[in-house]
């Protein structure tokens, strides 16, 4: 019979984090008359992911709460990632312009132990609140840069929050020209600095970092 068969079929993208999805149409979905279905959608993910977070096209939340071991994907939408630890799998923004990872509760996090290739597709760096430290190697800068929407990486946040960056030469504030030194070594290229409204903006090649001025920036 017709009406009781399934029809799977590729779908592609619906959601936007870079997988394609499959829909499966159901005869009679909700037990009503013949010819009452529906569609069933099967969000598409990468392989060797224990617990995936995914999200949807709008604009979404996506939090860890807390667990280990999990990966946070976004969609088509503006998502921010809030994280608690640096013991997930992944993040990727998905297909967003505008994707926010977000610290905040006085939480210390240091990037510099995992693979840098394990946070993409991210525009902004936030510390909310106060009391809050991420670590981040050159490498770590320079994949947010290049993964990003348009090359362009922002840091936030309100006075007593710290970026530390892991330079060869440590120091206990970093003014924006040894920002810019150490971005020159690790590029081999020229960067070249400047203001834009509350933030110190750093240009080398096509790629744009900008550091709000009321975090502080520590050399490690």
């Amino acid at each position: 019979d017709r009406n009781s068969e399934l029809e799977i079929s590729s779908i592609g993208d619906v959601n936007g984090d870079g997988y394609d999805d499959i829909g499966i149409g159901v005869p009679d979905l909700n037990g009503g008359s013949a010819g009452d279905g529906g569609i069933i959608i099967v969000n598409g993910r990468g392989t060797g992911a224990a617990s995936a977070i995914v999200g949807t096209s709008g604009n979404d939340v996506l939090t860890d709460g807390g667990a280990s071991g999990i990966s946070l994907r976004g969609g088509a939408g503006n998502d921010i990632f809030n994280i608690s630890n640096t013991n997930f799998l992944g993040i990727d923004g998905g297909g967003g312009s505008n994707d926010m990872l977000r610290i905040s509760g006085g939480t210390s996090l240091d990037f510099t132990a995992i693979n840098y290739e394990r946070v993409s597709g991210i525009e902004e760096l936030i510390m909310s609140g106060t009391g809050n430290t991420v670590t981040l190697t050159l490498e770590n800068l320079f994949n947010l840069l290049k993964t990003s929407d348009g090359g362009i990486l922002k840091v936030s946040g309100a006075t007593g929050n710290t970026l530390n960056i892991n330079i060869a030469t440590p120091d206990a504030l970093l003014i924006p020209s040894e920002i810019e030194a150490a971005l020159e070594t690790m590029s081999g290229g020229t960067a070249t600095t400047g203001t834009s409204g509350s933030y110190n903006t750093f240009q080398i090649g096509g790629y744009q970092l900008l550091i709000e001025n009321t975090v502080n920036v520590v050399g490690v």
